[in-house]
């Protein structure tokens, strides 16, 4: 009887263990980690003074050197201001800096004035307010991107990984 107990025990000492390491997880990534941009595609473009910043903007993105890309692209928004590739770029690699302020300030322009990329823009903002640990405001800007759009599956998986 006594080795019954042992085997019981030794059991539910296992499965306790299998549920804690399900529970934490600690494989997985934070939320903001799974779901922030990697690569910046360069736009096809002429032969400007602009596009050669943003070839060295591109090159610094993808090598994950984010605070020089806002630099490069810093440049391409003053002599383009109306370049809504490069205010959406620097945005995201202010994001990647954790200026959180700056990012927002481009996406939410880009959103006002209903660019190309304003339900990617929307999405982006919703993980600037995860990656600031305000998930209410992060619900807030995920349930702006409507049913339809290219976001919208991974603004949904998102707010059920949120729960």
């Amino acid at each position: 009887m006594r080795s019954f107990s042992t085997f019981l025990i030794t059991v539910a000492a296992i499965a306790l263990l299998i549920s804690a390491l399900l529970y934490l997880s600690p494989w997985r990534k934070e939320l903001y980690e799974e779901y922030a941009v990697r690569e910046m595609v360069p736009p096809d473009r002429r032969e400007t003074v602009a596009d050669s910043l943003l070839a060295v903007a591109t090159r610094h993105f993808n090598h994950h050197k984010y605070e020089k890309a806002a630099a490069e692209l810093d440049k391409v928004v003053a002599l383009e201001p109306d370049m809504e590739y490069a205010r959406y770029y620097r945005g995201l690699a202010q994001l990647e800096n954790n200026r959180l302020a700056e990012a927002r300030a481009d996406l939410e322009a880009l959103w006002n004035e209903g660019s190309h990329y304003k339900h990617s823009c929307a999405f982006f903002i919703a993980l600037s307010y995860l990656k600031g640990k305000n998930g209410a405001e992060a619900r807030v800007w995920l349930n702006r991107i409507p049913e339809g759009t290219p976001e919208y599956p991974k603004a949904q998986r998102l707010l059920q990984e949120m729960k």
